[in-house]
């Protein structure tokens, strides 16, 4: 394929990404309007349903440690696991009291949420600690003894959570790519119409 070919079939697949993000903008932004918000407690008195999201407000990390674990070959990629508790409460409960556990899969929200000492957090439901791992229950095991995996609401970020960052990703990837596929593809169609100078030196008989 020649140089002008390949330069099409970019500004194309540029193109057609950018209006692909850009038709998923509104949605997704009407996804993460549409998510509940509330504080842990809230969440506790309401009898969360596995699968749906919410967004909570006034997260405490509890401050006996997490079980950590990141993948050696895209370091972006954590499954962290780590108790809170809600902002209001006066202290960190006892292990045996603790009901919620955050899943984070993502370094970027997990250095986030870390870094706050009260985090807002959309997450998405689950009941029961089947999701734990054993090495991560073993290792919060030992750090939080006590702690009724069976009883847990585990609470996941950085899978496919609406949020209003990720609706306004979207919206900017879609402009970007849309930008750069139509200035690409308009600059191989004017290529192909440009004339072609002659090629070599010109003779005497053609002066």
């Amino acid at each position: 394929m020649s140089r002008r070919g390949w330069f099409l079939v970019v500004s194309l697949g540029l193109l057609a990404y950018g209006v692909l993000c850009l038709v998923r903008f509104p949605i997704e932004r009407q996804r993460a309007m549409a998510v509940p918000r509330m504080t842990a407690g809230q969440l506790l008195e309401k009898r969360p349903v596995s699968g749906e999201y919410v967004t909570l407000i006034d997260v405490r990390l509890c401050r006996r440690g997490s079980a950590f674990w990141r993948d050696a070959m895209s370091p972006g990629d954590v499954d962290v696991f780590v108790p809170i508790f809600p902002a209001a409460l006066p202290s960190e409960p006892a292990p045996r009291d603790l009901k919620l556990l955050l899943e984070v899969q993502d370094a970027d929200d997990w250095r986030r949420i870390r870094d706050t000492e009260i985090a807002e957090v959309t997450c998405q439901i689950h009941q029961g600690g089947g999701r734990v791992d054993d090495w991560a229950q073993k290792d919060l095991g030992s750090k939080y003894p006590g702690l009724h995996f069976p009883d847990v609401v585990v609470l996941t970020v950085g899978l496919h959570e609406p949020t209003m960052a990720k609706a306004g990703n979207l919206l900017r990837d879609g402009i970007v790519a849309a930008s750069a596929g139509v200035l690409a593809l308009a600059w191989t169609l004017w290529q192909r119409k440009a004339p072609t100078a002659p090629l070599g030196p010109v003779s005497s008989n053609q002066v």
